[in-house]
């Protein structure tokens, strides 16, 4: 996306009043006199760490953001008309009150109108925003924003907002030119970016049949939601750092009248991994910036996120069971069988720890999931390919999975 030299009125037009009916067509662009050329480069550089990741063609990506970013709060202009609400808090741990102003604004993409809040804390001087990074782009619910896409959505935002929010990275020059600092991308911080893979497939029954009973790592629980029109999720939530989940997206768009059509006309089930990253996990996958949203980075984090939830197990061939177990001893096949019914029922096993650690095992070495209706249970055949965001046959490929609940 080039960096297109754009009047401050017409950037104006990229952003409305509070919900303003007025779309543009126009493909996002920022102010060429708002980036030095060191800020254009620092941008490029951020870019040229990426590795061999999948091509990004809208099947993966970002969703969600929530950022922050230092202001100038003696030039902002608390009068603006973008501020709905505005409020006073104590903070008792700082001794002082905090005025937060509140407000939405829309942004105009080559998606539609996305909505963007705003909400400006002034003792602070820090400014934070939110928006579907996504729907900037397209109007497709299916679709993901590249890293590359949200750096350029988040500049044009901050600059779109500049009329009522100055950043405390913005300088006008002796000659009258603004421009902002050369690190200004790692003084942008983000408090929430939520990745997410889409996978297409032929039968997601047999997912939520399979894994509801896998937990994944550190994973305490995990939560079942079941809607209209086949819908499903599973999730596992955190207190404060995020939650993973996947779901039938093709069930969810299917309630919209707008997409029903378009569901109609996919040829397989659209399911989609979603992990959504806050505080500890932003940290812990070094993408706490502007700067460190690259795609490699991005997609490590994905990575990262899927390896612990367990869904990327081995998957049956449901009623197969028997066959996947015909290499045991007929004693062994006995005890497995009885160990994976009691598993079914939920009913209390008279074993000890280290002879339910056996039937784990076996369980796990057969390819098995304790815990589902032994009917449900078979011979491993396929997993949920992330990188190739499809079912997949196994084909020597024994791909890490969760535990069982």
């Amino acid at each position: 996306m080039d960096f297109s030299s754009i009047e401050q009125s017409e950037m104006s037009q990229q952003f409305g009043t509070p919900m303003s009916p007025q779309v543009s067509t126009e493909p996002l662009e920022i102010e060429q006199h708002l980036l030095t050329n060191r800020a254009k480069e620092v941008l490029q550089q951020a870019r040229s760490i990426d590795r061999t990741i999948p091509i990004h063609d809208g099947s993966w990506g970002v969703d969600t953001v929530k950022f922050s970013y230092p202001v100038d709060v003696s030039d902002c202009d608390s009068s603006s008309s973008l501020w709905s609400t505005t409020s006073t808090q104590f903070l008792s741990d700082m001794q002082f009150e905090n005025t937060r102003s509140t407000g939405t604004t829309v942004f105009n993409g080559p998606g539609g109108q996305v909505s963007v809040r705003v909400d400006l804390y002034s003792v602070r001087s820090i400014c934070h925003v939110e928006l579907n990074a996504a729907r900037c782009f397209s109007s497709d619910k299916e679709y993901l924003a590249s890293p590359e896409q949200v750096q350029d959505v988040i500049a044009a935002v901050i600059s779109g907002l500049s009329h009522a929010v100055t950043p405390a990275f913005s300088h006008v020059t002796s000659d009258g030119e603004i421009v902002w600092d050369d690190d200004w991308m790692d003084q942008v911080r983000f408090r929430r970016i939520d990745l997410a893979r889409n996978f297409q497939v032929d039968q997601p029954e047999v997912l939520i049949d399979t894994l509801p009973a896998v937990r994944g790592r550190y994973q305490r629980r995990s939560v079942v939601h079941s809607s209209q029109g086949g819908g499903w999720m599973i999730e596992s939530p955190t207190s404060s750092s995020g939650r993973d989940k996947l779901y039938n997206k093709s069930a969810e768009m299917a309630q919209r009248p707008e997409d029903v059509e378009r569901v109609r006309a996919m040829e397989k089930t659209l399911v989609r991994f979603e992990t959504q990253l806050m505080r500890a996990r932003l940290k812990d996958m070094g993408i706490t910036t502007l700067a460190a949203l690259t795609a490699f980075n991005a997609w490590k984090a994905l990575l990262k996120r899927w390896d612990a939830s367990g869904w990327g197990g081995p998957l049956p061939e449901v009623g197969s069971v028997m066959e996947a177990i015909a290499h045991l001893t007929p004693k062994q096949q006995m005890h497995l069988l009885g160990y994976l019914t009691s598993r079914s029922m939920g009913a209390t096993i008279p074993l000890s720890p280290a002879q339910i650690r056996l039937q784990e095992r076996r369980a796990k070495d057969c390819g098995l999931t304790p815990g589902l209706p032994v009917d449900d249970l078979g011979t491993p055949t396929t997993y949920l390919d992330i990188e190739g965001g499809r079912v997949a046959p196994l084909d020597g490929h024994m791909p890490d999975s969760g535990q069982t609940a």
